[in-house]
């Protein structure tokens, strides 16, 4: 059996050599298809419709390694990671492979949390994979209306998805599911917000990325969203979080964008440009280039970067202090 495995991943394991300006706080695995994803998903490397580097996922190099000996490595330097996330594809009996993998670990006593990220399945599949370790789900919503996902040719519909986001919170509680939600997609910023406070709303987290063009797929044109509009999303993200719904927290104007109110409620925060996801998940330069960072995974590349979310944050008067 193969997996893919990133790179920062790769190299925490000394299975690569890389610079790293950040190293992954968690352990970030793939499964591997030959002929690639059987979705069609427009801004994703990994369809078996795009002819993008299989490599890729995002702006991340994903390896192909044998499954045991990524276990083996794991095993070996679990105090250097503190979490570990495996995404599936679409495939012939990717649910099964699922389980043997989360086997090997429990066969190795491995005692670091696990995180499955995975399309619709069944209740009967979610419990077993809780049985297994697992204790947080991510699903792969992305887009933020049903409009949204006809348009990036998502593989389930809107229904679907949310029946799964619904059954995963009946299964792993409270909390513990992250929706992955891709700003940038075409969506208006109203249907982006609402959709975040809908995901809150029914006992689940968001975990935002900024759509990322990469060369070989139908979106390969499409520009990255504007870094201020970004931030807008991150600290609404933030807000619903800490409970607070989409009234009190932003107003929408003619002009189509949203616009925070009352920032005081945000000023002093270090969490709410962070990568967002499961505890521990990082996710270093997965869409961002290190001159241009949409996702910190770290509150030190944070602080370093003060001045420039200072100038960013002027279009909707928010100050980071």
């Amino acid at each position: 059996m193969l997996l893919r495995v990133s790179e920062g991943t790769l190299a925490v394991l000394s299975l690569t050599r890389l610079v790293m300006l950040e190293s992954p706080k968690t352990a970030y695995l793939l499964q591997y298809s030959k002929d690639g994803c059987q979705a069609a998903c427009a801004f994703c490397s990994q369809s078996k419709f795009a002819s993008a580097n299989k490599t890729l996922l995002s702006r991340v190099s994903w390896p192909i390694i044998e499954v045991n000996k990524v276990v083996e490595k794991i095993t070996e330097n679990e105090d250097s990671f503190r979490r570990i996330c495996i995404q599936n594809v679409l495939k012939p009996r990717f649910q099964e492979e699922m389980m043997d993998i989360l086997e090997k670990f429990k066969q190795q006593s491995i005692t670091l949390p696990i995180s499955i990220c995975t399309t619709p399945v069944s209740k009967t599949v979610l419990r077993t994979l809780k049985r297994l370790g697992v204790d947080y789900i991510g699903v792969g919503l992305d887009g933020a209306s049903p409009r949204i996902l006809r348009a990036v040719k998502k593989p389930y519909s809107w229904s679907i998805y949310w029946d799964f986001i619904e059954k995963s919170v009946e299964v792993f509680g409270h909390r513990k599911v992250n929706v992955h939600l891709i700003f940038g997609l075409g969506e208006s910023e109203k249907e982006f917000a609402k959709t975040m406070e809908k995901i809150y709303n029914t006992g689940a987290e968001v975990a935002l990325f900024p759509f990322t063009p990469i060369s070989g797929t139908f979106m390969e044109k499409r520009l990255m969203p504007h870094v201020d509009r970004y931030r807008i999303m991150q600290i609404l993200r933030f807000l619903f979080s800490e409970g607070y719904d989409l009234k009190e927290a932003c107003e929408d104007k003619e002009d189509g964008k949203i616009y925070i109110q009352n920032v005081k409620w945000v000023k002093n925060s270090e969490k709410i440009f962070l990568t967002s996801g499961c505890p521990s998940c990082n996710r270093p330069f997965y869409n961002e280039r290190p001159k241009m960072i949409y996702n910190y995974p770290s509150v030190k590349l944070l602080l370093n970067d003060l001045n420039l979310l200072h100038d960013q944050s002027k279009s909707f008067g928010f100050s980071p202090q």
